[in-house]
């Protein structure tokens, strides 16, 4: 079901072009807090793909840094890093304080978790 979905999407909805050419050359880091664990807060997303994709938004995240760039943007894994922020759930002054926060921010990249 998952594969088949995906391929719906694709066909559906194509990214365009300087998204694509571009994106796999951005210098990004994602921080996830690691206490964002709320179960589909606000989202009223409980529908099956919306749980595929995980239950909460770090595990969204997850997905989304682990599986779906790489699967997408093969090349990224050059430029792109994600990182967990400890004591953080969602929310911005956490992160912005945050020693990932200022790696990123400095350069120096915050690493996978």
């Amino acid at each position: 079901m998952g594969l088949s979905l995906h391929r719906r999407l694709s066909e559906r909805w194509r990214a365009p072009a300087y998204i694509t050419a571009t994106y796999p050359t951005r210098h990004i880091t994602l921080l996830l807090g690691e206490e964002d664990t709320l179960p589909n807060f606000r989202l009223d997303q409980t529908t099956c793909p919306a749980d595929a994709q995980g239950f909460f938004r770090r595990q969204r995240g997850q997905v989304f840094a682990q599986f779906y760039v790489p699967q997408v943007f093969p090349a990224a894994h050059a430029t792109q890093a994600w990182a967990l922020v400890p004591g953080c759930g969602h929310n911005e002054t956490c992160m912005f304080g945050s020693v990932q926060f200022a790696a990123a921010w400095k350069g120096a990249g915050a690493g996978s978790a």
